[in-house]
């Protein structure tokens, strides 16, 4: 006969996110963009993980930069 024993388990669940770019607290129910890029073998930042969040306003701020803009569908 199995017995059995209740146990307690720890789950990680986001308590508050910060945009990467301007150092504002992002409400917790609003859209950002998050990005987690693990980079590979022979980049600048070999076998390095970045974990980022960027706000909407921050989000409009990069792409405003970049020489081809982002294909929206």
């Amino acid at each position: 006969m199995k017995r059995y024993r209740n146990v307690a388990v720890i789950k990680k669940r986001i308590n508050k996110v910060v945009c990467n770019g301007c150092g504002r607290e992002i409400p917790l129910h609003s859209d950002y963009l998050a990005i987690d890029k693990t980079w590979g073998y022979g980049s600048e930042y070999d076998g390095e993980r970045h974990c980022l969040d960027l706000c909407s306003d921050c989000y409009t701020r990069l792409i405003k930069g970049l020489k081809i803009p982002p294909e929206i569908k």
